[in-house]
């Protein structure tokens, strides 16, 4: 004799008990489960945490040059923030920050009047002639 213990969503529990019933098992009980982080599928590990190599800043702002050169970026908006966010190991919530680090070190300038509508709307110029060695202190 054998015990089977399974987790599933609520939409699949009829299924699973029909389905356990038609294959001869007897005495079927379901219980709700609170937590369901123990649950995973066959054979898969608890998901690791993505560890990307810590970059310090100027490293960060050469990783954008390299990556407005390749596709030949002339604006930017918080989509393509983004996509530079999650090829180069950050999160792309991580916008925010990369946009100030960048606009910091001269990286990126406003174009004035395009965040009249939302924030999310901005646009940047890529300025990489202007890029400095430290960022600018604000004052």
């Amino acid at each position: 004799m054998f015990r089977v213990e399974c987790f599933c969503d609520d939409k699949q529990l009829p299924r699973l008990l029909w389905a356990l019933s038609e294959f001869g098992a007897y005495n079927v009980t379901s219980q709700p489960v609170a937590d369901n982080t123990g649950a995973r599928t066959n054979g898969e590990d608890k998901p690791k945490k993505h560890q990307r190599e810590q970059l310090t800043k100027a490293q960060l702002v050469e990783l954008f040059v390299k990556h407005a050169r390749k596709h030949k970026l002339r604006e930017a908006a918080a989509d393509t923030i983004k996509d530079f966010a999650a090829a180069s190991g950050y999160a792309p919530g991580s916008r925010q920050y990369i946009t100030k680090l960048l606009r910091d070190f001269g990286a990126l300038t406003k174009i004035p009047g395009s965040d009249k509508d939302h924030i999310r709307f901005t646009r940047y110029r890529v300025t990489l002639s202007k890029i400095k060695k430290q960022p600018r202190k604000e004052a």
